[in-house]
């Protein structure tokens, strides 16, 4: 039995790959302890999984960010993507160290799993190996690290394919971190000097390379080529699916022998659905698709009532669904339109779906940039295409099977990747294994 620490910050869907991680390890016998917001307290013990509470420097709650936040809630472009780094990522760096030391004191710990975004697992990334136990970051996103000819993270940029290229990249990377992350990076190299006497080596999206390993949650034929990585690189796949609130419902019978469109926004970014949902439905209207649109959450007759006011009824061929069973869905599903959200893409590919993407919040302008460089899909040119574009894609993917197969591609690679067994491998390797590269 292994004896592991998780740690996320107290956003959902931070919390939630962690939580699936650690109620597995806990199945399999392990032991298992997970520090985070308090908020998600009954959360992490029906899971069966031990909690501890984040401080209170630490905390907050994630569904009212703009009062958890009120420094960062009316920043915008650049300034607002500083300001969160710094407020929301950086500054609590303190508190999350003096709790995860204070629980590596309580307990024997063998393995620390962190979030990559949780900052205060980094000073003890730079103590000696034998004085601390074993590191793995978690890739919850698309990777951050760095390479020759990719450009910085979070631009939704494409690997350079030339020399021009190169250069621009080059430069903006420097931009990034000299603009961008610089209130960051002052304040966490002050920060690892202050804990742990140490010099942070590297840059904010770099950090997560400073583990024993890094696991990401994704496949190396959705990732961009990354040679010389800081770390070791675990390429663990996407976890299973939880369809969280999902129902079968009562229309399942009406996708049998259809080609099934499945348009979603997510749970996010859904409260304005002419973004993608209505003209999604539009562009399908007098086909002989079947669209089934998922609310993420909103009530179905909140949708309806959406897409009655913009296009006047709702078409015949819709269907509609607040939550709806992905498990049962997605193998049905013949093409997905989606604003890209990690975990929702990754699902399309695990079943060979390919996909229409259009997003640029969070990191979903990362997502549709790896959709297009792998060939699994279609990147739209803005956040709110317009229907005659989004029909033009879609009839695209039913044309041409390249999308399709590159899909299916990647959906194999994702059915053998190692899963929760890379994190038990991890932790069952001599010390000697988990030195750092590099």
């Amino acid at each position: 039995m292994t004896s592991f620490l998780i740690a996320s910050s107290p956003l959902l869907g931070h919390v939630s790959p962690c939580l699936t991680i650690g109620a597995e390890l806990t199945r399999r016998g392990h032991q298992v302890r997970f520090l985070t917001g308090t908020r998600h307290k009954e959360r992490v013990e029906a899971a069966g999984v031990r909690f501890l509470p984040l401080p209170p420097g630490a905390d907050f709650d994630d569904r009212d960010m703009r009062s958890a936040f009120p420094q960062v809630a009316e920043l915008t472009g650049i300034k607002g993507l500083s300001a969160a780094v710094l407020e929301v990522f950086s500054k609590p760096i303190d508190a999350q160290y003096e709790a995860m030391t204070a629980a590596l004191e309580a307990e024997k710990t063998d393995v620390i799993l962190t979030e990559m975004l949780f900052a205060g697992v980094y000073p003890l990334t730079l103590l000696p190996r034998e004085e601390r136990p074993r590191i793995g970051i978690l890739g919850i996103s698309p990777l951050t690290l760095k390479a020759p000819g990719l450009p910085p993270y979070g631009m939704g940029l494409l690997p350079a394919t030339n020399t021009a290229e190169r250069v621009r990249n080059a430069t903006l990377r420097v931009l990034a971190r000299a603009v961008v992350l610089r209130p960051a990076q002052k304040y966490l190299s002050r920060a690892m000097r202050r804990l742990v006497g140490k010099r942070l080596p590297c840059s904010f999206f770099e950090m997560p390379g400073l583990g024993d390993a890094l696991f990401h949650l994704g496949t190396q034929g959705f990732e961009y080529p990354r040679p010389s990585a800081r770390t070791e690189i675990i390429y663990m796949g996407p976890l299973p699916s939880k369809s969280i609130g999902g129902t079968r419902p009562d229309w399942a019978p009406d996708l049998e022998g259809r080609t099934v469109v499945h348009v979603t926004q997510g749970t996010v970014a859904n409260a304005d659905l002419s973004a993608l949902i209505i003209p999604t439905v539009a562009a399908l209207a007098d086909s002989d698709e079947l669209v089934v649109v998922s609310g993420g959450g909103r009530p179905e007759a909140e949708v309806e009532a959406a897409i009655v006011d913009a296009l006047g009824a709702v078409p015949a061929n819709v269907r509609i669904g607040s939550y709806i069973d992905y498990d049962w869905l997605f193998p049905q599903v013949d093409i997905l339109v989606t604003n890209g959200g990690y975990g929702g893409v990754n699902l399309a590919l695990r079943h060979g779906v390919p996909l229409v993407i259009a997003g640029d919040t969070e990191d979903k302008p990362e997502v549709a940039a790896r959709v297009h460089w792998s060939g699994a899909g279609l990147k739209m040119s803005s956040a709110s295409p317009s229907r005659e574009e989004i029909g033009e894609a879609i009839a695209t993917l039913r044309r041409e099977d390249s999308y399709r197969a590159k899909a299916a591609s990647i959906g194999a690679e994702i059915e053998a990747a190692p899963g929760f067994d890379a994190i038990e491998d991890f932790a069952a390797r001599p010390a000697l294994q988990v030195a750092r590269a590099g």
